[in-house]
Formats: C-alpha cells, structure tokens, sequence
C-alpha cells in the first residue's frame, strides 16, 4: 500500500511523539522507583513488556502494521529530543513535586476530611457495637426468662 508524503509525514509525527512518551514513561518509572532492589528490575521488565506491547498495538492502528525503516529512526529522535531538550526540566518538575508533596498532599487529601470521615465511621462503629451488645443482652435475658 502506498501513502501519500502527508499521510508519512503525519506517520513520522506520530513516531517522534511515541519516542518521546516511551522516555518520559521511562524517566518517570526511574524517579518513582529510584532504589535499586530485586523487585525494581522485575518491574522494569515488565514496563518494558507493556512498552513493547503498547509500541505494537499503536504500529498496527495507526498504519495497518506498515513499517519501514524510518520509521526507526523518527521514534529514536522522539527519543533523543525529549532526552536532549526536555529531560531536564521534566527531572525539575519532579524535584519541585517532590518538596511540595506536603503541601499537594495537604490540599488534595485535607485534614478536616479526614477528621470529618473518621468522626462519621467511629458513630457508625459505636451504633453498630451498641446494637450488637443490645442484641447480646436481650438473647440473655430471654434464655433466663425461658429457664425460670
């Protein structure tokens, strides 16, 4: 199947932007995990299994599995862009996400809220607790009455 130099130049977009998301993925799956374990070369072979199967399934929608050689190298620009031009400042970006994880965290998940739900589920706690004794008590009184 021929296509068009639109229909390439498009294709060649979306390999240069598909470079450039497998990085900041990367990138981000190394910040979040930083420590060195077991476990962390166990989770990257398997970001890199979903990155592959990802990397595939886009080749086959977005060109019916069409894939020259060019390709390649569009989506290793991709790559080296992000690494040479926006790397730094994504790194940052998550330094300054990282000293404010007080504060983003005090914002999104605000003591009072959590002060309001556990006020809620302690009453919810004691009605159950006193219902359940209630019920204790009475199933007692009961076998007494029965045994007189």
């Amino acid at each position: 199947m021929m296509y068009t130099f639109y229909e390439q130049t498009i294709f060649l977009g979306q390999f240069i932007l598909l470079g450039m998301f497998i990085a900041i993925i990367s990138d981000t799956f190394n910040i979040i995990f930083m420590k060195k374990k077991w476990y962390h070369i166990i989770l990257e072979i398997i970001l890199w299994f979903i990155l592959i199967v990802f990397s595939s399934l886009f080749i086959i929608k977005i060109n019916d599995g069409y894939l020259p050689l060019y390709f390649f190298i569009f989506f290793l620009v991709g790559y080296m862009l992000y690494i040479k031009l926006l790397q730094k400042k994504y790194y940052h970006t998550w330094e300054c996400i990282k000293k404010q994880k007080e504060r983003i965290i005090d914002i999104v998940f605000p003591i009072e809220l959590f002060s309001y739900i556990y006020n809620k589920l302690k009453k919810i706690y004691l009605s159950i607790k006193k219902n359940i004794h209630e019920k204790l008590v009475n199933k007692k009184r009961k076998k007494l009455k029965q045994e007189n």
